[in-house]
């Protein structure tokens, strides 16, 4: 995962989709949320920059059971407590991941229980499917150009999509 991290380098920025203007400037690369720009850009709830391809190696990782080829990343006990589901006031939730929660909109109606996924504030999404070896990553800029829109449903929707073109096995 090459192109994955905070504080995007300049070469990279052309590729990013912007969120805002600021100054007259579009950010494009930059964090949008404003706490984490405090905090220099680099925080555990926003400011994290990756493509479709890292992300789908790392997707891909956590279905082989943290396995990547020959190495063995993460154990898969380790997979097993990021996945474990928890009852919070908001529905399921694992170790940095939604599951089955109010804010799961953005996942797929056909996905199964062990499924847990991630959306972001500015229009992304990732949901991984182990049981049925899926996953679906969606990146937009949800605020680009007027600051307002909202993906979460449309997101949901390709994941029900995807999930529903799986040839049962």
């Amino acid at each position: 995962m090459h192109e994955t991290g905070f504080l995007p380098p300049e070469e990279l920025r052309p590729r990013i989709a912007p969120t805002e203007k600021q100054g007259g400037e579009w950010l494009r690369g930059t964090v949008h949320d404003p706490r984490s720009r405090e905090m220099g850009g680099v925080a555990g709830h926003a400011g994290l920059f990756s493509t479709a391809d890292d992300l789908a190696l790392y997707a891909q990782t956590l279905i082989d059971g943290g396995r990547r080829g020959d190495v063995q990343i993460l154990k898969p006990e380790t997979i097993a407590v990021m996945n474990t589901p928890h009852e919070t006031t908001g529905g399921l939730r694992s170790l940095g991941w939604d599951k089955k929660s109010v804010y799961s909109s953005n996942r797929g109606d056909l996905m199964s229980k062990q499924a847990f996924g991630h959306g972001g504030f500015t229009g992304t999404a990732m949901w991984i499917d182990p049981p049925q070896e899926l996953f679906v990553i969606f990146l937009s800029s949800r605020l680009h150009p007027g600051g307002k829109g909202s993906v979460n449903d449309l997101a949901g929707r390709i994941g029900t999509v995807a999930a529903a073109a799986l040839v049962p096995q």
